[in-house]
């Protein structure tokens, strides 16, 4: 077994140095990355709601609520696959960790082109369970951008592999693309072409398809390092297991917690008012936005735990959580002061509508406060799932997140009205603290779930 070759400026082991600045140094790129992919769904929203008016807004948010929890599918399905690799570039095991790149880009894809074709032809029956005002509107949107599921797939997998190998840098160019790509091509479509809704989509799925095809370019390019070649790829039955096994409780802890929102969602959609509907869909981007920061250092910290645990550096992984959370509290504190002085002015880039940017700035002030119990339990999380305790993720996603925040926001919409909903989120984000507390000390952490434990144990 081949042991890992000097490390270029591809790659950082982040087992060595100081934990802050190695979780600074990872976190950075990730969060830049994380804004300009938050930004091409707040470009397709500005457009719409600038040039095409509030019922393709509320298509958008009702279409943009499904692809969002599909998205989180593919971003819980590469976690599995980034703990694999990133524990087995810890433990130095190149011919597995060049095995594991493999499955990953196999399985990825041929999960998102499955999806892209089923959903494709679901999007009317889809539809008809949120029964959004806009219904044509939000058909349209997600049948088209159900299409890219393949890319948004592919580009988490191609990405995962990349981000094990401690690089955050190189995912930043691909999003910036992509970026590039939806602004332009939103301001071709719907402004100049006046395709209205269908531009905005055809728009994000080509933004999507230039990250992915980046992303798959450079590790072929990038061989050497990665070891993935499209005429020698193989599939490990193995690996995917393991991936699978750690992938799939986050997926489901992300796509529970997607669910909760679209309950929610469909909450609102029971007000007659459209405005309502549009307003929720403004603080939903808003708040997607603040949250974006405190979702990136978590995987993060994942990525850094996996490398340390596989490397055997127990106490180092306990200290990227410490840093993570002291972190995140930095982040939020300044997040808070920048929404909650100026919300009306972020709510008027979505609409042009004095209604719909007021009653936006009352939902954005009231859940962005829901990010303090961010601070404390996506660190945690980050932990679970770098050590492979994925099933603590999705049943502390499932009991608190997902069920409290759902209860809550029935009481609160009963009680209070469509404010309760936002209220909601703030319930249902501070609930898990008490139980991430608990798996922290209990140190059950510790014990590394690696799925091919063997190989670790061989190569150490």
């Amino acid at each position: 077994m081949h042991r890992m070759k000097q490390a270029d400026n591809r790659q950082v082991n982040l087992t060595q140095g100081r934990v802050t600045w190695g979780l600074v140094r990872f976190s950075i790129p990730v969060i830049v990355g994380g804004l300009l992919q938050a930004l091409y769904g707040i470009v397709d929203m500005s457009v719409a709601g600038q040039y095409i008016g509030d019922n393709a807004l509320s298509g958008i948010t009702n279409g943009g609520m499904i692809m969002t929890l599909l998205t989180f599918l593919a971003m819980g399905l590469s976690f599995g696959s980034n703990t694999l690799i990133a524990q087995y570039y810890g433990a130095g095991c190149t011919e597995e960790r060049v095995r594991a790149s493999e499955t990953t880009v196999i399985l990825n894809l041929a999960v998102g082109l499955l999806l892209s074709l089923v959903l494709a032809v679901l999007a009317n029956p889809i539809m008809l369970l949120l029964r959004p005002p806009a219904f044509a509107e939000a058909v349209t949107y997600f049948r088209i951008c159900a299409l890219g599921l393949v890319f948004i797939f592919g580009y988490n997998g191609l990405t995962s592999i990349i981000k094990a190998l401690g690089n955050s840098r190189v995912p930043l160019l691909f999003i910036l693309m992509a970026a590039i790509t939806n602004v332009l091509l939103d301001l071709l479509l719907v402004v100049v072409f006046r395709m209205g809704v269908e531009g905005v989509a055809i728009a994000t799925v080509c933004a999507q398809a230039a990250s992915c095809l980046g992303a798959l370019a450079y590790i072929l390019a990038n061989h050497d390092l990665y070891g993935v070649k499209m005429h020698t790829m193989k599939f490990s039955a193995e690996d995917g297991r393991a991936m699978v096994k750690i992938g799939v409780p986050s997926a489901l802890q992300f796509v529970l917690n997607g669910l909760s929102f679209l309950v929610l969602n469909k909450l609102m959609n029971q007000y007659a008012a459209v405005e309502i509907s549009a307003a929720y869909g403004v603080s939903t981007k808003l708040r997607d936005l603040g949250v974006l920061f405190l979702s990136s250092t978590q995987g993060t910290c994942s990525a850094m735990v996996a490398q340390c645990l596989g490397s055997g550096l127990v106490e180092r992984a306990k200290k990227v959580v410490y840093s993570t959370v002291a972190f995140d509290l930095a982040i939020t504190a300044l997040v808070l002061l920048l929404f909650e002085t100026q919300a009306p002015l972020f709510c008027s880039l979505f609409s042009g509508e004095p209604q719909t940017i007021q009653l936006a700035a009352v939902m954005i002030r009231i859940e962005l406060l829901g990010m303090w119990g961010y601070c404390f339990f996506t660190p945690i999380h980050g932990l679970a799932t770098g050590s492979g305790h994925a099933g603590f993720v999705l049943l502390n996603g499932f009991l608190f997140i997902c069920l409290v925040q759902i209860v809550s926001g029935f009481l609160l919409n009963h009680f209070v009205g469509y404010q309760g909903v936002n209220i909601s989120f703030i319930i249902g984000h501070v609930a898990p603290i008490p139980h991430c507390v608990y798996f922290l000390y209990s140190k059950k952490w510790a014990k590394t779930r690696l799925a091919a434990p063997t190989q670790l144990s061989e190569s150490s």
